[in-house]
Parts: C-alpha cells; sequence; structure tokens
C-alpha cells in the first residue's frame, strides 16, 4: 500500500528503496559501483530530498556537479534512455 510521504523516515524508505533497485539494475549498476559508502550517500540523498519536500535546509551541496562528474568518469555515455529505467 503506498502512502504519502509525511517524515524523514518515510523518505529515507523510498530513497533507500529505489536506490537498491538501481545498483540491481544491469544498465545502471556501472554509475554506482564507485560509491564506497552507500550509507553516507542515502543519508545525503535523503537529506537532499527532505530539504526539497520539507523546505527544510539539510542539504548543503550541489547534485549537479556530482552526475556531470559521473558522466566524465563513464565517457559522457549517460543518456536520457538512463533516466527512464
Amino acid at each position: 500500500m503506498k502512502r504519502n510521504i509525511k517524515t524523514r523516515d518515510d523518505v529515507f524508505l523510498l530513497v533507500s528503496t529505489f536506490y537498491k533497485k538501481v545498483r540491481k539494475n544491469v544498465i545502471l549498476e556501472a554509475f554506482f559501483n564507485n560509491i564506497k559508502d552507500w550509507d553516507e550517500g542515502l543519508q545525503r540523498l535523503t537529506n537532499f530530498w527532505v530539504s526539497n519536500l520539507f523546505l527544510k535546509t539539510k542539504y548543503l551541496g550541489n547534485p549537479l556537479d556530482i552526475h556531470v562528474k559521473v558522466d566524465n568518469m563513464h565517457g559522457n555515455t549517460i543518456s536520457q534512455e538512463h533516466f527512464g529505467q
């Protein structure tokens, strides 16, 4: 049953479930293999979404920077296909 996202715990559950699936996806997994500390990464991603959903400043950073860096590491091969997975 789907439910509304109301708390940080709800956001964390959504983020961690999503990335668990991403890490198993044969098309996407290569982009995420270099992440060494998934616990820290999931907390950072949760902070990003908490900041955006609840307008609470928890995330300090530029999400575009990491996406550009990962794309560069993979020969600029990230395409719209990857975002439709």
